[in-house]
């Protein structure tokens, strides 16, 4: 018979004959500590121990990747959003410059200059100026990057504003380098009709050829 100690001792009775007197079976107890008992047993929950770690770490590595996959789904999903939501407020911007041009320049009276220097290697703007009938409405300082744009073909709005009907004169006064690192100074003048709708006038600097220098003008949009 086998029981369980006070001390987690596991005791076990045993019954032994004792030759010929009486007959009686004495009990020997034989006691194993607990410590013991876990030592004997241990090599045999080794393996199971083993194999439920292995699932455990498996679960763990497919749980992470659902969720690192699910999260660059998600991040994915964001991003398209965002870009989605930046063509809008881009779009929403320009309704608004739009709208706010239509307002503050009716047809009626909306005036603009422009500047255009495109395919022009000899000469760099530096600066310019506008006097509209005998009054300096604007100046303008250009970057390097800026010159740049210009000889690709870009057009620049250096002035809007309201001009009545009738009869104008506007001055450009340019100032550049020529492609020898000379100062070069130009002043263009141009007269010209508002009638009652927008009118817009181009800054022009060109390259003569023949003379291979730069040539200055004003333009009127038709």
């Amino acid at each position: 018979m086998c029981r369980l100690g006070l001390s987690g001792t596991l005791i076990l009775q045993t019954s032994v004959a004792s030759g010929k007197s009486l007959g009686n079976n004495t009990p020997r107890y034989v006691s194993f500590s607990q410590d013991a008992y876990i030592k004997n047993n241990k090599n045999k929950d080794t393996p199971v121990k083993a194999t439920r770690s292995f699932v455990t770490i498996l679960l763990c590595m497919v749980s992470l990747l659902a969720s690192t996959t699910l999260m660059a789904a998600n991040q994915a999903g964001l991003d398209a959003s965002i870009e989605e939501l930046k063509a809008e407020v881009v779009e929403l911007n320009q309704e608004l410059f739009e709208l706010e041009e239509q307002l503050l320049y009716p047809a009626t009276t909306s005036f603009a200059v422009y500047v255009s220097m495109s395919s022009v290697d000899n000469f760099d703007i530096q600066s310019i100026k506008l006097n509209l009938d005998e009054q300096d409405v604007t100046s303008y300082l250009y970057s390097q990057q800026q010159v740049k744009a210009l000889r690709r073909g870009g057009i620049q709005k250096i002035f809007t504003g309201n001009l009545k009907p009738g009869l104008h004169k506007i001055i450009a006064e340019i100032q550049g380098k020529d492609q020898d690192g000379r100062t070069l100074k130009r002043s263009v003048l141009a007269e010209f009709g508002k009638a009652r709708s927008s009118k817009y006038l181009e800054v022009k600097i060109s390259h003569n050829p023949e003379q291979n220098r730069p040539d200055f003008a004003i333009v009127e949009w038709k």
